[in-house]
């Protein structure tokens, strides 16, 4: 599938192309859209209006009124074959989008085609950039930093380990119920060691059982209680984790 080979160098195509096609400011076709809820697939006509900042969509070409509008502004997509399992799909995340009610909502979409939706994410990535009027790689739409499978327990130390699906995004570390759902069971910004966050190689509460690669991650509200099922992802995520706090928190990554 086209889709599954472009994806590791679409940093590269994405601003090739966005610097040679200034002038992609519309595009509309069909895309299979999930359900919210359940594991069904629908045809659904999509139209990207650039100067409006927005992409709608609609039960077919003919409607004239949209199911559902997300704002391009604060959006974000990227390639999600790995978690759809179709080749040739993205996940496009909006904090506004619809039915969000003030969550994250996801929308999962595919096309029969992989040029089909290497060029949607090219032309979404090209309006963002033009709508925010910054120069390429500043604020494009971007990979997630982590994405997998992390056990957490709740606030409570008679709280059970649950799996839940993280993804960190930026400054914003997601859990879900499963990948596929629209929507975040919370959404935790995280800051940085002066804002009173800290990540730990180890479960620090000792009212509770150790996992073998337990990770506590402290905010300023409460300590979240992970823990990873291999040495490799536990690394991993303590890693990215350790970056992201050390790391100074500009304005860019605030408003994303």
């Amino acid at each position: 599938a086209v889709c599954a080979r472009v994806c590791a160098r679409v940093r590269c195509v994405v601003l090739c192309c966005v610097v040679c096609r200034p002038s992609a400011g519309h595009r509309s076709g069909l895309l299979y859209k999930k359900g919210k809820g359940r594991n069904e697939w629908k045809p659904r006509w999509f139209v990207m209006n650039q100067k409006e900042g927005s992409l709608s969509y609609f039960k077919s070409r003919s409607s004239d009124k949209p199911l559902g509008v997300i704002q391009l502004r604060q959006a974000n997509a990227c390639f999600a074959h790995n978690v759809t399992g179709h080749p040739n799909s993205l996940q496009i995340i909006s904090p506004d989008g619809p039915g969000a009610d003030g969550k994250t909502r996801n929308l999962f979409v595919y096309s029969e085609a992989g040029r089909d939706i290497v060029e949607w994410i090219v032309a979404i990535r090209h309006a963002r950039l033009c709508l925010l009027k910054v120069t390429a790689g500043d604020m494009l739409t971007r990979d997630f930093t982590r994405a997998g499978y992390l056990d957490k327990t709740g606030p409570t130390v008679s709280n059970g380990w649950r799996r839940r699906w993280f993804v960190l995004d930026g400054r914003r570390l997601r859990y879900y119920g499963s990948p596929l759902d629209p929507f975040e069971l919370n959404d935790i910004g995280i800051g940085t060691i002066a804002n009173g966050y800290a990540v730990h190689d180890e479960i620090t509460d000792r009212r509770r059982t150790a996992p073998q690669y337990g990770i506590t991650l402290v905010t300023p509200e409460r300590s979240f209680y992970l823990n990873s099922n291999s040495l490799e992802d536990y690394k991993s995520w303590l890693s990215a984790l350790q970056e992201l706090i050390d790391t100074p928190i500009e304005v860019t990554s605030i408003t994303m």
